[in-house]
């Protein structure tokens, strides 16, 4: 159906030193009826585009920048960069989640956290369910960067420390980064459910600010509101050790 042979697609599949068409690969996506972030992947994997140039552009939160996100008192938000790091945060995010600025800078990365560190995991609701996901995200990512030498030691780290990224980190799931509305289980309230958006920054793509917005289910806004306070008046949440 895709007028490729099976030797020749057993080729592709070991990346034999092979020359493929982007018209064969069209075939190949079309029979397979692969989405549109699967079909990407297929291309970036079978034809080897060069690899994002990592020293490009740097990796910085202008202060204007952390204004904006601060200014969102009753929101949670953070920056991320390119390779998961987080790079800039407010105080909501700081309440909610932890306080970033208490977690050495070679473990302030998303994916690192959300796999090594037990106090993001209970606060997250059904943990397998949501790590996956993140993993999934993640691994588009890592596709974009292949060969980036950051992407390749942090993958290693946490398949070292974590059974759960081992097992899952082959199975080469791929997923969008998308808005969505997710619960969480926090320690000061209860259940809260939040709206979560992601933006690009128009100079700098590969930075991304994560919003999550409170709703109005579960008494959410309150409660994100009651979580924000208490840690203004010095209620910390634990550091993410």
């Amino acid at each position: 159906m895709a007028r490729m042979s099976i030797t020749w697609y057993t080729w592709l599949e070991q990346k034999r030193p092979i020359k493929v068409s982007g018209g064969m690969l069209e075939n190949l996506a079309r029979v397979l009826r692969l989405d549109p972030i699967e079909r990407k992947q297929l291309f970036r994997l079978a034809l080897c585009q060069p690899v994002v140039d990592s020293t490009s552009q740097r990796e910085m939160v202008s202060p204007r920048f952390q204004r904006m996100i601060d200014h969102n008192a009753g929101m949670p938000a953070f920056v991320m960069g390119r390779r998961w790091d987080v790079l800039a945060w407010n105080q909501a995010a700081r309440a909610f989640f932890f306080d970033f600025e208490q977690v050495p800078t070679d473990q302030r990365n998303m994916v690192w956290l959300i796999f090594t560190n037990p106090a993001l995991r209970s606060l997250l609701v059904d943990w397998p369910t949501r790590g996956q996901d993140t993993l999934a995200r993640f691994r588009a990512d890592y596709g974009r960067h292949v060969g980036d030498s950051y992407f390749v030691e942090l993958v290693e780290r946490l398949k070292a420390v974590s059974p759960e990224f081992a097992e899952w980190w082959p199975r080469h799931d791929i997923r969008p980064m998308a808005e969505g509305s997710r619960p969480y289980n926090h320690p000061l309230t209860g259940r809260i459910v939040v709206d979560t958006m992601t933006f690009s920054v128009a100079d700098n793509p590969q930075l991304r600010v994560i919003c999550f917005l409170p709703v109005a289910e579960a008494n959410s806004i309150k409660k994100m509101q009651k979580v924000v306070s208490a840690f203004g008046k010095g209620a910390r949440p634990k550091p993410a050790h």
